[in-house]
């Protein structure tokens, strides 16, 4: 085939697309917008800055974005506006669509709202997500629900979050949190034996408490005015009155039978005064468990018998899982929900949160997206059972989330 003749049918091709589906043609800047178009687009948004037209069939489509939410218009060459799909906050609904929201039994989150007006007719639109839904909802201006589909997600997974904090760079491998007040979060990382004071209401590093020399730090557990940091190897700090300048340390060690221990979650069991201790490694109890240890603050004494299993074969998880590996669970951080008092234990390696009720049973797994929660290794509950996370950085800084009302 000539060339010319490939360049004719391809002119014949474009024009063919074009009538089929009535083409947009991008406005340059010296082509002419009906002065009575942008008068009316003047008046409704006159905080609309670069605005990308298009012309369809006689038509004008005008796209632009005020205060980061996106607002679509058609109009005709009058000025008078067709179609207008507007991005709005949650806050901007309808309040009868906030209480039917509010209403609901598990929260959705994640909301993306839409404000549909077809000339006088409004509608809108709302997409949301739960742990184990993607909903789609399409509500009149009365509440009333006009259409709705819900898609039941293959696994449980946590892929939202009501706040986020990119920490400085100190804090890259952030390995473990826990609550000081409602402002103030501890922090270690993985390689220096200080206490970092995190002030989230100011996103930043408030204090610096050297405690020891270098080391894998892994979990840190504030009790009351002293805080615990947790190395690796199985060496607890005690940094009693770790607020003042006069604080105290000491030194306890925790030994299991097995060459290599590699503690990785720590956390205050309140209800028993007491620290939990989970290991990511199996432990001297075979490769089908691992277990969940103590340490009585009253008595400062570890307990080498486990208050607690991880059960490898417990139904949370997959059969294909466990016939794939069965080191189906490698534990990174722990902590108490008090608002139904069952264990936490997250994963960051197979990107997973384990839920155990007190009996010491698995009762449910929650997937952890790994574009939002990296390597997911602390983690603190609120007494309002809000939650922080803590994700090592990857490819990125090093974070701490909060996800309101957890359930």
């Amino acid at each position: 085939m000539g060339r010319f003749t490939r360049i004719f049918l391809g002119l014949i091709i474009v024009l063919l697309h074009s009538s089929f589906t009535g083409a947009e043609i991008p406005l340059g800047e010296k082509e002419k917008i009906p002065e009575t178009v942008k008068e009316k687009v003047a008046a409704l948004y006159p905080e609309a800055k670069k605005i990308k037209w298009k012309k369809s069939n006689g038509k004008f489509k005008a796209d632009f974005s005020i205060e980061g939410k996106k607002i679509k218009l058609l109009m005709d060459k009058k000025g008078e506006v067709l179609k207008s799909v507007r991005e709005i906050s949650e806050k901007h609904l309808p309040v009868e669509i906030q209480e039917h929201l509010n209403k609901r039994d598990t929260t959705l989150r994640n909301i993306q709202a839409k404000e549909l007006q077809v000339k006088s007719k409004v509608e809108f639109e709302i997409k949301g997500i739960t742990l184990s839904t993607k909903e789609k909802f399409k509500f009149g201006p009365k509440g009333q629900i006009l259409k709705s589909k819900i898609k039941n997600l293959k696994h449980k997974q946590l892929s939202f979050y009501s706040q986020k904090w990119a920490l400085p760079p100190i804090l890259l491998e952030v390995s473990g949190i826990s609550l000081i007040n409602d402002s103030l979060m501890a922090c270690v990382q993985d390689e220096l034996g200080v206490i970092y004071i995190y002030d989230l209401k100011n996103s930043k590093i408030a204090d610096e408490i050297p405690f020891a020399g270098p080391g894998d730090y892994e979990g840190i557990a504030v009790v009351e005015n002293d805080c615990w940091a947790m190395r690796s190897d199985g060496m607890f700090y005690k940094v009693s009155d770790f607020l003042k300048a006069d604080f105290q340390v000491d030194s306890f060690f925790f030994h299991l039978e097995k060459k290599e221990q590699d503690f990785e979650g720590l956390c205050y069991d309140k209800a028993h005064n007491r620290l939990l201790i989970v290991p990511r490694a199996f432990d001297t109890f075979g490769q089908t468990i691992k277990g969940i240890y103590s340490f009585n603050l009253k008595a400062e004494k570890f307990y080498t018998h486990p208050v607690y299993t991880i059960d490898m074969n417990s139904p949370v998880f997959p059969k294909s899982e466990r016939k794939k590996n069965k080191d189906v669970a490698l534990p990174s951080g722990i902590a108490i929900n008090p608002k139904n008092n069952n264990l936490y234990i997250t994963d960051a390696y197979r990107f997973q949160m384990l839920i155990m009720n007190r009996k010491g049973e698995l009762i449910d797994r929650i997937k952890l997206n790994p574009e939002v929660f990296e390597q997911a290794e602390g983690i603190i509950f609120t007494d309002d059972g809000d939650v922080y996370i803590s994700s090592e950085g990857v490819e990125s800084p090093g974070k701490i989330f909060r996800i309101d009302n957890f359930k």
